[in-house]
C-alpha cells in the first residue's frame, strides 16, 4: 500500500489524531482545504466522508491521476473532491467533524491566520487539524490564541523528534519513507481528545 510521505507521514501530528478511532469515528464528515496530491486521504476509512477543497485546478487534476499520486484512487471513502476556496465553504464547514487546513495561508497568502476566524466561528464543534510548517513561532501563537478566543485548546505535534544527543534528527527519517520535518497543530475544545494526543509521543501543550 502506499505510504505518505512530506508532511503526513505515520507518526506525524495529522497521522496520530485521524488514525485515532477515539477522536475521528468511522462515520466522520472530514473537510481538508488543500488537496495536494491526496496524501491525507490516506488515513480515510470507508463509512467516512470527505470533502477535499483546492483553488487550483491543476492541483486536482495531478492528485486524481494515479500514475502520478495514488491516494485518490483508491481512497476508501465517499470522496468529493471541489475546485474552489474551502475557506468560504461556510455551509459545509458547518457540517463537519474535522477540519483539516493544509492550506498556506502564513504571510496573507490567503487572508493570514485571520483567514480561520470564520471557520473557527461557525464551525464550533469540529475539530481542527492545521499545518503549522510553515509558520514562524509568532504566527502559531496567533493560531492558538485565536482558537482560545473561540474555546478551543491548541497542542502540537513537532516531527521527525530531534535527538539531543545526536544534535540532529535521526538519518533514517530522510531515507524512504521521505519525513519533512512537519508541524501540526490539533485544536479542540474536548480536554479528553487533547489529553489522549498529550499522552502520545511528541505532543505539547500551547500556552
Amino acid at each position: 500500500r502506499l505510504t505518505p510521505e512530506g508532511y503526513s507521514y505515520p507518526g506525524s501530528g495529522i497521522a496520530d489524531v485521524l488514525s485515532n478511532a477515539n477522536i475521528v469515528t468511522d462515520t466522520a464528515k472530514i473537510l481538508l482545504i488543500g488537496l495536494g496530491a491526496g496524501a491525507m486521504t490516506y488515513y480515510a476509512r470507508k463509512e467516512q466522508q470527505w470533502w477535499c477543497y483546492d483553488i487550483d485546478s491543476a492541483v486536482i487534476a495531478y492528485a486524481k491521476n494515479a500514475d502520478l499520486f495514488g491516494f485518490v484512487a483508491i481512497c476508501p471513502a465517499q470522496l468529493n473532491i471541489v475546485c474552489a476556496d474551502g475557506f468560504a465553504a461556510l455551509e459545509q464547514l458547518r457540517q463537519v467533524d474535522i477540519i483539516i487546513v493544509d492550506a498556506f495561508f502564513a504571510d496573507n497568502n490567503l487572508g493570514g491566520v485571520a483567514a480561520l476566524t470564520q471557520p473557527l466561528q461557525d464551525a464550533a464543534n469540529s475539530l481542527f487539524l492545521i499545518h503549522a510548517s510553515g509558520l514562524p513561532e509568532q504566527e502559531i501563537s496567533a493560531v492558538v490564541q485565536l482558537g482560545k478566543n473561540y474555546g478551543f485548546t491548541g497542542i502540537l505535534k513537532d516531527t521527525p523528534l530531534y535527538y539531543n544527543s545526536f544534535g540532529r534528527c535521526s538519518l533514517d527519517d530522510f531515507r524512504y519513507p521521505f519525513r519533512m520535518p512537519a508541524k501540526w497543530i490539533f485544536l479542540s475544545r474536548s480536554m479528553v481528545y487533547i489529553d489522549q494526543c498529550l499522552s502520545l509521543t511528541g505532543w505539547e501543550l500551547l500556552e
